[in-house]
């Protein structure tokens, strides 16, 4: 059996094992191991599974779900590191949980009411797919550990679930599955995961025949992605989709001996940049789209990169996960044991397409994106901006909410604070707030290393407002906003909203959020903090979120000025 993450794999583990870089992290899946042999594992209940039908909601199924893969995956990466048999029985156990279950396809990705029993078995999703990486590794890394009978049910649920609808698509209404022209994270996910599937389970002439394919899959993820290498859908699934296209690149890369090299390719490297681009702190990251502001990156992925292009910023490992969905255990076998972290430096970044500006200073950093309403993982967000001060944030942008059935429909999406335009820091015309599509869009954005400014008019119902001119000026100490408007006879009220997670004190004639102090003409503008709440994207808590309004006193008013002093 060929290991695709590593040339020589007992002599990557001695040497993971001896590095006192590597010993924190490893001592963590050696933990969580201990602690998932030791835990029972309830069996997936078809009532959990069929919550999201009713309510819409993801959690009661997929909690479990996850929770298995991780702690089976932890189980396997604990016997490989220690070799303690004491781990053989338990993976064996989670391996036959989860080859039990009714479907490897998430709720979200099978409507039981429109797909056959068939279709919701053998749906190819981002988990299914998964699934089948977790199983391939299980026998990377087993090898001749695991009893031949195991390895039997592991290769026939892979084929019925998995193999036989890629390769039989007349179920499915070829020629080909519904995710391989994707042009976002799906097509390298699933692309990966199935790859893997193949060079574990398949007849060498088989694979073969599949190659063009895979190709494509890869080239398809990549249609996604603009040349200079941003990744609208965010840093969070950068993080995600990129490390299964990397995967995905190392094993076509290996299995061609060399003769399909995507590392070569310029957007590729330009996109293994975007993660330190979205970086504005040490502890904090550009938000915009469905990610996270709190700055993690996984290890493996960011020393497999560095050994590629020289260029790559390695964080602290503080910040560092191989935490996901389904961790992989190339985030083991990537990690470089004499890993040291890089200084983080002064950037300006502008991604032309997206219209995403970043700036990151000494003593402040700011984004800010013009755009359009109709971004993979959109947001009603043209204009939004983030301003932090060292590792504290001063002006959000909230990222990404609890995801529900509803979150992902169209008609119901942008009724969440965090996808609407309600939820950032944007005008509020007649009561009213931005609306989605790609015609909703930014005009005459221009930017230099001092200044930033979009046009938003296009994002509200027409007529209701000739222009909004945006304009920001990056000074050294502090960042100027102004907002010019040019009314229509439709106009007939604006509210400027900043939406901040720390809660605002008035005091001096200013506002004041996490040291920074907000200076405005209290003359012109109603004051209004108004505090609510959104729920986290993971663990389903309560977050405070606190909305400013400056609501125009008078319509000859038509200049809004906001002074953030860093």
């Amino acid at each position: 059996m060929k290991y695709y993450f590593v040339d020589n794999l007992f002599e990557k583990r001695n040497a993971l094992l001896k590095s006192d870089a590597a010993k924190p992290f490893i001592d963590d899946v050696i933990k969580k191991a201990d602690i998932a042999i030791e835990k029972p594992v309830s069996s997936a209940k078809f009532s959990d599974f069929m919550i999201f039908f009713e309510s819409g909601s993801r959690s009661e199924y997929e909690k479990g779900y996850f929770a298995k893969r991780n702690d089976c995956m932890y189980i396997l990466s604990a016997y490989f590191l220690t070799n303690n048999h004491k781990y053989l029985t338990p993976l064996i156990d989670y391996i036959n949980y989860i080859c039990d279950e009714f479907t490897w396809c998430v709720p979200a990705h099978c409507d039981v009411h429109k797909f056959s029993t068939r279709e919701i078995v053998e749906r190819v999703d981002l988990f299914q797919s998964e699934t089948v990486r977790l199983f391939s590794e299980i026998i990377m890394l087993m090898g001749n550990n695991l009893p031949s009978y195991v390895k039997e049910r592991m290769k026939y649920e892979v084929e019925r679930r998995v193999f036989r609808p890629i390769r039989d698509l007349e179920t499915f209404q070829g020629p080909t599955f519904y995710w391989e022209n994707m042009t976002n994270n799906w097509s390298a996910v699933c692309g990966a995961g199935v790859t893997l599937g193949m060079m574990c389970f398949m007849e060498d002439r088989e694979i073969k025949t599949f190659v063009p394919r895979i190709t494509g899959w890869m080239d398809n993820y990549l249609e996604g992605i603009s040349d200079d290498g941003c990744c609208e859908e965010g840093i969070s699934y950068w993080g995600y989709g990129f490390f299964h296209f990397v995967l995905l690149a190392d094993i076509i890369k290996k299995y061609t001996k060399g003769k399909i090299n995507y590392f070569e390719k310029e957007k590729v490297k330009n996109l293994a940049l975007f993660n330190q681009r979205m970086i504005l702190s040490e502890s904090e990251c550009v938000s915009f789209s469905d990610s996270r502001e709190e700055f993690q990156f996984k290890i493996g992925l960011i020393s497999h990169l560095k050994s590629i292009y020289p260029e790559i910023y390695r964080p602290s490992l503080k910040y560092g996960t191989i935490c996901g969905n389904v961790h992989s255990t190339a985030e083991i076998l990537w990690f470089d044991e004499r890993y040291r972290e890089d200084e983080l430096h002064e950037e300006i970044v502008y991604y032309r397409d997206p219209q995403l500006f970043v700036s990151r200073q000494n003593s402040y950093s700011f984004a800010a994106k013009g755009g359009h309403n109709a971004e993979p993982h959109n947001h009603n967000d043209m204009g939004s901006f983030i301003i932090t001060k060292g590792d504290k944030i001063i002006l959000n942008d909230l990222g990404a909410g609890k995801y529900t059935k509803d979150y992902f429909i169209p008609d119901t999406r942008y009724n969440y604070l965090v996808t609407g335009s309600q939820g950032h820091s944007v005008p509020i015309i007649n009561g009213t707030y931005q609306l989605p599509g790609k015609d909703r869009s930014a005009k005459n954005v221009s930017h230099s290393d001092k200044h930033f400014e979009v046009e938003l008019q296009d994002a509200y119902k027409e007529g209701i407002i000739e222009r909004i001119h945006r304009n920001f000026v990056l000074n050294d100490d502090s960042i100027v906003l102004t907002d010019t408007f040019i009314y229509s006879d439709k106009t007939e009220s604006v509210t400027e909203r900043f939406v901040s997670k720390t809660k605002p004190e008035l005091k001096d004639g200013c506002i004041t959020i996490n040291d920074a102090s907000l200076y405005f003409d209290k003359e012109k503008y109603l004051l209004t903090v108004t505090e609510t709440s959104i729920k986290s994207h993971i663990g389903d808590i309560d977050v405070p979120v606190y909305l400013i309004d400056f609501e125009f006193t008078d319509k000859s008013i038509r200049e809004f000025k906001l002074e953030i002093r860093l």
